[in-house]
């Protein structure tokens, strides 16, 4: 029994041996003249493939190739140039590693692969640019199924270090480098059915893409720097034909070049955009569609975290025709459609590229659109595209305008839709105190404290806006407006500087602008001013305040066609007076003219003359401790030179007090005696001998309308109180040195 196992031994011994002679001397050979047949050193019409060394090791299941090329031919350059091909590729890979099982192609006529490690490989893509129907790649695997060989399957194929170079044919340069790229591939089939069908003429369950940073130019305005890629496609399981592909990039960047921000500057371009962000998702489109049909479909397009700096040109209030952005359309893509489009937790800037501390900052901003389509006709309307839905948030804004004020706001809001803004907590903020602002303003002007506690922009006209910057929409409501106002009188004048009348301005306004009403609720206004005609020893401001201010103006727009329908600018206001009477107001401005002619109406209810004392006792030194006004009401008309009309004002028991200088809070009891005197005490239209007040009062063309009106309501008020006297010219009032 021994003797049998041992010659059994014997057998099997000499069998494996014969097997193994059989593998190395005649198999292997054949295998490694039958891969020469197919990737060796030979020509075809398009390549030219050759390697450096092959090693094949049957019973092990390996094959090893080294220094492995595939080069096309001078032909095929040819063909691609005119647009026969899509694209050829050019190959190199320093080592080619193999797992395969041999016996199956002569079993099933199949090379049946574990593994692939394709190490170092340098693949350059030329494409053709313009749309062309002719075929992708022809790689020679066209050529080499037939019924003797079938396909390849592979288990797994990894490429280790690839750079992909992508250059245009037509171009000496190419267009962008992909580096240090690592792709993973599962489940591959590589058939005549897969050439024909497959985008990349391959089948595969999962493939997944891994590289490092990447740079180029997108067009002859904008580089892009990438900093990784990562991409895995997978197919759907509710359709395993169609695979979907997932997109992470992290530290992107894109940016205008020197030679796009010469365009800005020399007024060839209105708005560039410079985008840098942490990390942009795509999640499910189909290469498929990509590759062949030029189309993106995204279920979702999020972007994270992106500082977004708008560069526009405010000397350009129309679009150029030349969108800097069309290249992606234009040369890449027929339509890109996205299901859902996000930005979260952005920061924009808004600059002009013609002012220095321009910037308006947006905080954390976030967008949210949805069914988006971008096409070469989208392009056409506001934004670019189209949308079902459109939302922009952010958490707040601030800008810092120059030596005097800062600008800040709290959250805001914007339906792209509807074309509906909101804007809370808006506030113009002063740098310095109001003792400070005198010492460093030049000349005397008005400073600015103002507040807002919400705006509402209703039916913003965003293709208006886009096209030509025009402000078109239904309505602003401004509500919760606190508007202050310090004036220091003593400060130099500045040298004459014409201040136009509001018809002025609104008609010479830089961008066509309508707003069918503008509405003010609920606000204060007050007007501080320190020194007029007397200055005295321990000089206190004036202060004027109307508080419960509710006001809506009509029609505001310097548009030639509606002006001749509704030449006029309304504005109806009521208010608190000093916390004591009603007062109701109208403006009227008549736009068109060229005289600037408006007219004021006002009424005002009862109130004690001493409600004036704020203004009137620091500012002249007068008191008007006892009196009633029961009606007071302003009718004027005026222009650009002068403003006449009347004021009617009932009042009784009028006394005044003049205060020393030196000591303000006493009496000058002489000079009471005789302004007292002097005034008329009683006007009261029951009694007969009723004054009616005319105004007629030059204007002075350095300042501004509020300064206008009040003059003129001024005039009015003294005709009244004293129309024996004959109004004298005021003498210019010395300054104080700062």
């Amino acid at each position: 029994m021994l003797q049998g196992l041992k010659i059994a031994g014997i057998i099997f011994v000499s069998i494996v041996f014969i097997l193994i002679i059989l593998v190395k001397g005649v198999l292997e050979p054949m295998i490694k003249s039958r891969v020469d047949n197919y990737i060796g050193t030979s020509d075809t019409e398009v390549y030219t493939y050759h390697y450096k060394k092959l090693s094949i090791n049957l019973l092990g299941g390996s094959l090893h190739i080294k220094e492995v090329d595939a080069i096309p031919s001078p032909s095929s350059f040819d063909s691609l140039k005119i647009g026969k091909y899509e694209d050829i590729d050019r190959l190199f890979a320093s080592e080619i590693y193999i797992s395969v099982n041999y016996f199956t192609y002569v079993t099933e006529r199949q090379i049946k692969i574990s593994q692939v490690r394709i190490i170092n490989p340098d693949i350059t893509i030329y494409y053709f640019p313009e749309e062309t129907k002719g075929q992708r790649d022809p790689v020679a695997l066209d050529g080499i199924f037939s019924d003797e060989f079938q396909g390849f399957h592979m288990q797994s194929l990894t490429i280790e270090n690839a750079k992909f170079t992508f250059q245009n044919i037509l171009k000496e340069t190419a267009d962008f480098v992909l580096d240090s790229v690592y792709i993973r591939l599962n489940n591959i089939e590589i058939n005549p059915e897969t050439l024909a069908s497959k985008p990349l003429g391959i089948g595969f369950n999962k493939v997944e893409l891994e590289s490092g940073s990447m740079d180029f130019a997108v067009n002859e305005y904008y580089d892009v720097h990438l900093d990784k890629i990562n991409v895995v496609i997978a197919k759907n399981v509710n359709d395993s034909i169609k695979p979907l592909t997932n997109l992470l990039i992290n530290g992107v960047s894109y940016q205008p070049n020197d030679f796009a921000m010469g365009e800005l500057s020399a007024n060839r371009l209105r708005v560039l955009s410079d985008i840098k962000t942490k990390q942009i998702e795509i999640k499910n489109f189909q290469l498929g569609e990509l590759i062949l049909e030029k189309k993106l479909n995204l279920k979702q397009l999020i972007i994270q975290n992106p500082e977004i700096r708008q560069i526009a040109n405010s000397k350009m209030k129309k679009e150029s025709g030349r969108n800097p952005s069309r290249f992606i359309l234009k040369e890449y893509l027929e339509i890109i459609t996205v299901e859902k489009f996000r930005i979260r937790d952005g920061t924009m800037h808004l600059t002009d590229i013609h002012k220095s501390n321009s910037d308006l900052v947006l905080h954390e901003v976030n967008i949210a659109f949805d069914k988006v389509v971008l096409n070469d006709s989208t392009f056409q309307q506001p934004l670019g595209l189209s949308f079902t839905r459109g939302e922009f948030n952010s958490s707040g804004a601030d800008s810092d305008l120059g030596e005097f004020y800062t600008l800040a706001t709290g959250p805001l809001h914007f339906d792209l839709v509807e074309g509906n803004a909101s804007f809370s907590d808006i506030k113009l903020i002063p740098k310095h105190t109001r003792e400070a602002f005198s010492k460093v303003t030049p000349y005397e002007q008005d400073q600015f404290d103002i507040s807002i506690g919400n705006l509402l922009l209703k039916n913003l006209d965003l293709r208006a806006l886009n096209e030509d910057l025009s402000i078109k929409l239904n309505s602003a409501i401004i509500n919760n407006l606190a508007l202050y106002v310090y004036r220091d009188k003593w400060v130099e004048d500045q040298e004459f500087v014409y201040k136009p009348l509001p018809s002025h301005s609104i008609r010479n306004i830089k961008i066509p602008i309508w707003i069918d009403s503008i509405q003010i609720k609920n606000s204060i206004i007050t007007y501080t001013q320190l020194g007029d005609v007397v200055e005295y020893e321990g000089e206190q401001p004036g202060t004027i305040t109307f508080n419960n201010v509710f006001a809506t103006g009509y029609r505001l727009t310097n548009n030639p066609v509606e002006l001749k329908r509704n030449p006029e600018f309304v504005l109806n206001a009521q208010a608190k007076f000093m916390n004591t009477s009603k007062l109701t107001a109208q403006y009227r401005f008549v736009i068109p003219d060229t005289t600037d002619l408006f007219y004021v109406k006002a009424k005002m209810d009862s109130f004690p003359t001493n409600a004036l004392d704020p203004m009137l006792k620091n500012l002249l030194l007068v008191s008007v401790p006892k009196g009633m006004i029961h009606h007071l009401e302003i009718d004027m008309m005026g222009n650009d030179d002068k403003i006449t009309g009347k004021i009617s004002m009932e009042y009784e028991k009028l006394n005044i007090d003049i205060l020393k200088s030196k000591k303000p809070t006493k009496s000058s009891g002489f000079l009471n005696t005789i302004a007292n005197g002097v005034i008329k005490r009683n006007n009261l239209r029951k009694k007969g001998r009723f004054t009616v007040g005319l105004v007629n009062t030059e204007r002075r063309k350095n300042k501004s309308v509020f300064n206008y009106t009040w003059n003129g309501i001024k005039s009015g008020m003294i005709s009244t109180v004293m129309p024996f006297v004959k109004k004298e010219k005021t003498k210019k009032k010395s300054k104080r040195s700062k």
